[in-house]
């Protein structure tokens, strides 16, 4: 049995991160960022889990590996964070029931049309138009809610048509700048354009899709509607349930949008809180050229570096530092401690982030919520 005992209190480094096959096209940014991925016949590699406990589902892959984190223990074993963040709670989560999961999308699809239901928990997305290297992954909106009052009846004759425009037609069309973040509560229905985005969810990540294709394949009942298909059940009987879950209510867009509007930090940088909610929060921390920031932080939290590269360490050790940067390895991480992601863990001393590059040290961290 491995003990899995941290290598320290304050931080668990996740030195490499999985990409994870999909149907849908894309993935060129993360291959000029993390290493290049090849298509495999009909899979393409366009998201990469950050954090993550659960493996990725595809039917037709064999990899059971697919979509989970790994990080290192005290002894230099191997681990998957589940089982690791398991014996290691009061450590890294304190009194916090867990982590909100983070990946990078990379798409060159609009994705298809979804909701969660609203009981489960959310997402949220941010623009990361600046990771971006190459111009097919050219940012395009996002569709959330309806820009227009629509009833159930409506909607239902939409979807049953099949006819994506139509749908696209009736919401609203969103273009996330730099850092900008939109959230998405449950019974809202969305798509995410093609671009370079990062997504936080909570961990029951249940959708429902209101597409019978995407990418130019048919989607099978089950993979349309996970937690209501029952054999044998119509899909009209199944899309009446899932349009009792969706909200059809009047709102103001500005309550699910958050503009880049940081608080400067007088000879480090720039800091701002992009959402605070019931199951998730989400800031930036963003360190200029050679300066460091010091984070007294009592939740714990994910970091993803997104740009730049420096230092991490407890602002009294700072001879147990990490190296931080975007592109790492499992191996730069046994030769240098280096990483691209991290758990800072939870009551963790004050800590600080050094930028040692010419380009700002773009952070950005999810934590539970408040």
């Amino acid at each position: 049995m491995i003990v899995m005992e941290p290598l320290n209190k304050f931080f668990t480094a996740v030195p490499e991160g999985c990409r994870v096959a999909r149907w849908y096209r894309g993935g060129k940014n993360l291959d000029y960022i993390f290493g290049e991925k090849s298509p495999e016949g009909i899979w393409h590699f366009p998201e990469l889990w950050v954090l993550s406990r659960k493996p990725a589902i595809n039917d037709g892959r064999d990899d059971p590996e697919e979509g989970l984190t790994f990080v290192y223990d005290r002894r230099g074993n191997r681990v998957s964070y589940a089982d690791y963040e398991k014996a290691n709670a009061q450590i890294i989560l304190g009194e916090y029931a867990g982590l909100p999961n983070l990946k990078l999308l990379d798409s060159l699809e609009t994705l298809p049309k979804e909701y969660h239901p609203g009981n489960m928990k959310p997402e949220a997305w941010i623009g990361l138009g600046f990771m971006a290297s190459t111009s097919e992954a050219e940012q395009t909106p996002a569709f959330f809610d309806f820009r227009i009052p629509v009833t159930r009846e409506e909607f239902r004759k939409i979807i049953l048509s099949g006819d994506v425009k139509a749908m696209e037609s009736i919401m609203n069309r969103v273009k996330l700048g730099d850092y900008e973040l939109l959230n998405l509560p449950g019974g809202i229905v969305h798509s995410l354009g093609k671009g370079m985005y990062a997504e936080v969810l909570g961990e029951n990540d249940v959708k429902t899709t209101l597409q019978d294709e995407f990418a130019g394949r048919e989607l099978s009942l089950d993979e349309r509607y996970p937690h209501l298909y029952v054999p044998g059940t119509s899909e009209e009987e199944m899309l009446d349930k899932a349009l009792d879950e969706i909200d059809f209510s009047p709102k103001d867009l500005k309550g699910f949008y958050c503009r880049w509007q940081p608080e400067e930090i007088e000879g480090e940088g720039k800091e701002q809180t992009m959402l605070e909610g019931p199951f998730f929060g989400i800031k930036w921390r963003v360190i200029d050229p050679g300066k460091s920031m010091v984070v007294e932080e009592e939740r714990p939290y994910a970091m993803l570096v997104c740009s730049g590269q420096g230092k991490f360490y407890p602002e009294q050790g700072k001879d147990e530092h990490f190296v931080l940067r975007q592109k790492t390895t499992e191996q730069d991480y046994l030769k240098e401690k280096a990483c691209f992601a991290g758990i800072v863990h939870a009551n963790a001393e004050k800590h600080v982030y050094e930028n040692t590059s010419k380009e700002e040290l773009r952070v950005l961290c999810a934590l539970p919520p408040g």
